[in-house]
């Protein structure tokens, strides 16, 4: 029972290690490659945790060996743009200039009503405001409004009392 105890706490704290060691991003910030290495640390970790007869060392060796490789990783995919590309994929414009991109969206397998609860859920009623709207590497759509339909910026308020007040 105690020997499970000192595993687990062991275990534990070689997992928090390797996921402080792979960065701060949340689940959904996730490229898929730190997601399939996170769900295999996490499985590696548990076998020796519930069984004592399994070797510690043979659960320890295959996450310091998964956390070695994600480094290498995120560090040759800073270095090249085609092994980035390779890992994380490339964002996809789904809309442009107010016209929804269907061959995009299908190749994403993306549904039109994801894409319209998306836009709404980013503060827009309507497909023909956006200029730009892009499905990013990790799944979440970036819009782009166009300028007519755009909120009113500083600069904009400025520009506007400014020119009232050269009208008076």
């Amino acid at each position: 029972m105690i020997i499970t105890f000192i595993r687990t706490i062991i275990l534990y704290l070689l997992v928090v290690f390797s996921m402080r060691i792979m960065g701060k991003r949340t689940i959904g910030e996730l490229q898929p490659y730190e997601l399939v290495i996170d769900i295999m640390i996490s499985d590696l970790a548990s076998v020796p945790m519930q069984s004592t007869d399994f070797p510690l060392l043979s659960g320890i060796i295959p996450i310091l060996t998964l956390i070695t490789l994600e480094i290498f990783m995120s560090y040759a995919s800073l270095k090249s743009r085609k092994i980035r590309k390779f890992l994380c994929g490339e964002p996809t414009t789904v809309i442009k200039d107010g016209e929804i991109n269907y061959k995009n969206l299908k190749s994403l397998r993306f549904a039109h009503t994801d894409l319209l609860e998306e836009l709404r859920q980013g503060g827009c009623d309507d497909v023909k405001e956006v200029k730009r709207a892009v499905v990013e590497t990790n799944g979440k759509l970036s819009i782009l409004l166009k300028k007519e339909n755009s909120p009113l910026t500083k600069e904009d308020a400025i520009k506007i009392i400014s020119k009232q007040r050269g009208k008076k």
